[in-house]
């Protein structure tokens, strides 16, 4: 079995390579030269027997040989880097500090956590919610998910003060849809929008305008937008959902396990689709293998392909 592995630092060079779509970015952060990173590659390549990337002037394109095998190499490595440093390590467990917003650790992160905790048995999780401001990097966290703003991150203005100082990584948009019990929206008995005029709508005290967006867009005609109680959090409007009280506005990622269960049906086809997303941030420069390993694994669970933003923010809302 051992014969059949290919070269390690060919493999090291080419995860590099593809998650920063550039050979001279791949040498600063394996710190050889992009001559090198190149050489690795094509042994690789020679050894696969396929192309992995199409050179460009200033950048490389990944093949797709390159898009099939980059995540199986690049979990392979942080795997071994997350083992090997666990043997080294005198305490035994390894600390990983990740902030995120309550609603996102609740509904998204926690339900996944167990999943990891399989695959790194050795990585110690500490988990803080907090909707206050956050430094990761003088106050130790490895790891933050933030609520941000699409093209603003991507232009760099929602992430700037530090220049670069943070990786943001889009993990899944914030979309919404009503949910409700199945008690409101039996299955037998086709939806109907003509009935939310008669339901309790739930509302989120920071977001007092969804209801008016989703009803406008759906061309829903005779809905009180603004009527029925208010909640903190989409947690509680979900939840209270769940119990029968009303109808909520629930974000797509958080209410797969409660449609799953059949705690509640999303009884309308329409998703409000908003500008802003989750994105997962970590501080360049932290080479931890258990900060890579969670990383690859956030990305995996979110479906999400590495968006590398250059310049970035350590000092965002959690």
């Amino acid at each position: 079995m051992i014969g059949r592995l290919p070269p390690l630092n060919a493999c090291r060079a080419f995860e590099a390579a593809a998650r920063l779509g550039s050979f001279s970015r791949a040498a600063e952060e394996l710190n050889v030269s992009a001559g090198a990173v190149s050489h690795q590659v094509k042994i690789l390549e020679a050894w696969i027997g396929r192309q992995l990337f199409r050179r460009r002037t200033n950048s490389v394109v990944l093949t797709d040989a390159a898009r099939s095998l980059a995540p199986a190499i690049g979990e392979a490595l942080e795997r071994l880097a997350v083992g090997v440093e666990g043997l080294r390590g005198t305490s035994g467990a390894m600390p990983l500090t990740v902030s995120a917003q309550p609603d996102f650790a609740l509904k998204w992160l926690i339900p996944r956590l167990p999943r990891f905790a399989a695959l790194y048995p050795a990585i110690e999780l500490r988990l803080v919610t907090a909707y206050r401001v956050l430094d990761l990097v003088r106050e130790d966290i490895d790891l933050a998910v933030r609520y941000l703003d699409r093209a603003a991150v991507a232009s760099g203005v929602a992430l700037a003060e530090t220049g670069g100082q943070l990786r943001a990584d889009h993990l899944l948009r914030a979309d919404l849809t009503p949910i409700a019990s199945p008690a409101l929206f039996p299955p037998e008995r086709p939806p109907e929008l003509a009935a939310l005029r008669e339901c309790t709508l739930l509302h989120v005290l920071s977001a007092p305008d969804d209801w008016r967006l989703w009803l406008a867009a759906a061309g829903a005609r005779g809905v009180d937008a603004g009527r029925g109680p208010k909640f903190d959090s989409y947690a509680l409007t979900s939840e209270a959902a769940a119990q029968g009280w009303g109808v909520a506005l629930g974000r797509v990622g958080f209410i797969e396990g409660d449609l799953a269960g059949g705690r509640v049906v999303a009884p309308f086809a329409l998703r409000l689709s908003g500008p802003r997303s989750w994105f997962l941030l970590t501080a360049r420069g932290r080479a931890k293998p258990r900060v890579a390993a969670f990383r690859a694994w956030m990305l995996h669970e979110a479906g999400s392909e590495p968006a590398d933003y250059r310049t970035a923010d350590h000092r965002t809302n959690s």
